[in-house]
């Protein structure tokens, strides 16, 4: 963007970011689209901070990282089910340090919990059950990381009230993601409906394409 102080700037920037946005393909398909949307997304919110905009730009973004931290998570996933422990965590911690909002991230520090744990590694197992605790106090799996924890001797931290990202928190939806995810789970012996896991619920978007 040649003209960025422009007053209509902010709303091409945004158009710019939305155009990749209304190209964006599944979680399991090509991710050039998705990324360039972010970049732009994040751009808009760092040039034009106090713009009208901003909460829409915000939500979007959140919609994109949603769609590729689902890539990610879901690669994840399968090393995890395969008992490929290293190549499970190279995607697992990268959801956890780059998309803390992502509607899964409590069962990707789960994961990382137990793959730490089992790899004899107890004291990182316990960074990651600390922050479901912590960061997700109303996941199902909160109850379970305090046990571990217990377990391990190590102390249990209190919630962090202001975030409150379990399923109480607003979380947003990809169409696909939804469609798919029964059928990409519900055959592996580790499923989310048996940990009591719930669903996330989005509100409806068209941003990716079927």
């Amino acid at each position: 963007m040649f003209f960025p102080f422009l007053p209509k700037a902010p709303y091409a920037q945004m158009q710019v970011a939305m155009t990749h946005y209304k190209q964006m393909e599944k979680p399991d398909r090509d991710r050039t689209e998705a990324k360039a949307a972010e970049d732009e997304f994040q751009t808009f919110l760092q040039k034009y901070p106090n713009d009208p905009l901003v909460p829409q730009t915000m939500q979007h973004l959140r919609e994109v990282q949603e769609i590729l931290a689902e890539g990610d998570f879901r690669i994840g996933y399968y090393y995890y089910v395969k008992g490929d422990r290293r190549a499970a965590a190279g995607r697992l911690i990268g959801v956890t340090k780059r998309y803390p909002l992502y509607s899964r991230s409590d069962r990707a520090l789960w994961m990382l919990g137990d793959i730490f744990e089992k790899s004899e590694k107890k004291e990182i197992a316990a960074i990651y059950l600390a922050r479901i605790v912590r960061d997700y106090p109303l996941s199902p799996l909160a109850g379970d990381a305090k046990t571990k924890l217990v377990a391990f001797g190590v102390p249990v931290p209190q919630p962090d009230r202001r975030l409150l990202r379990g399923c109480r928190r607003s979380r947003v939806r990809s169409p696909q993601v939804e469609h798919n995810e029964q059928a990409a789970f519900a055959c592996e012996d580790w499923s989310w409906e048996r940990t009591g896991c719930c669903r996330p619920h989005w509100p409806s978007s068209n941003a990716a394409r079927h």
